[in-house]
């Protein structure tokens, strides 16, 4: 399942299960319009690539096998966070959109801009929507069943914020 997927890694899996609900819709078969498919919504190539960097055997014909999908989705994910300082907003964009659009559009920008300008200057209508959609499916997980603040200090990702006292 979503938690078990997303559970062996150090960051909360309410965000791989917000991830999936906005990919999929929890919808096993769906395919999008650009070829990602299952759960965890996989491009068939970074499915290959990631599936092999894990160690996961795998073939295309596993795409939409759920334990392998969400396996993959979820490694592939904690890579992104790894690669991007554990920054949500930075990693489902890229899951999105790919690394090296989201390198151009940190490019782009002043190294200290806040994130909230920062997700406003994606280029990509649909990569900007999905990780506000994200974000908020996770922080709505977080409020109904986190144990802890209804809302995690992100405040290392906001140049301007800082933690309420």
């Amino acid at each position: 399942d979503i938690q078990t997927a997303a559970g062996s890694y150090g960051w909360d899996p309410r965000l791989f299960h917000a991830l999936v609900r906005e990919e999929s819709n929890f919808n096993k078969n769906i395919k999008s319009h650009a070829g990602a498919c299952g759960l965890s919504q996989l491009m068939p190539g970074t499915a290959t690539m990631v599936a092999k960097q894990a160690g996961i055997s795998y073939k295309s014909s596993l795409i939409y096998d759920i334990p392998t999908n969400l396996k993959i989705g979820g490694y592939y994910l904690d890579s992104l966070l790894s690669d991007y300082g554990k920054n949500p907003m930075l990693a489902l964009a890229s899951y999105n959109a790919g690394p090296g659009n989201t390198d151009r559009w940190l490019a782009a920008l002043p190294a200290d801009a806040p994130a909230d300008t920062w997700a406003e200057s994606i280029t990509f209508r649909e990569t900007r929507h999905y990780v506000k959609r994200v974000l908020s499916t996770y922080l709505t997980y977080n409020l109904l069943y986190g144990s802890g603040p209804a809302y995690p200090d992100w405040s290392k990702f906001v140049v301007d914020a800082r933690p309420a006292k």
